[in-house]
């Protein structure tokens, strides 16, 4: 499931055998892709370019570099998820 990353602590805590999946990228690649998307319902894309993403990570979190294509990016997801 998505979900906001102020849920990961307890989550960890009511399901011990969880994962959790960091997808991040270069800031770069992502003002591309922001910009790419013109959905203003998201905020300006310099504010989103801005936020922090701290969360509390647990011994299951892996990190995706999704600094790439979105194909290579997403057979990497797969890959997590289904092991």
């Amino acid at each position: 499931a998505n979900v906001s990353r102020t849920v990961v602590p307890e989550i960890a805590m009511r399901f011990p055998r969880h994962l959790v999946i960091e997808v991040v990228a270069d800031e770069a690649v992502r003002a591309t892709r922001i910009a790419g998307r013109s959905r203003t319902s998201d905020g300006l894309s310099g504010d989103r370019l801005a936020r922090k993403t701290v969360f509390a990570r647990t011994p299951s979190t892996v990190t995706i570099h999704n600094d790439g294509p979105a194909e290579e990016g997403g057979a990497l997801l797969a890959s997590h998820i289904m092991h």
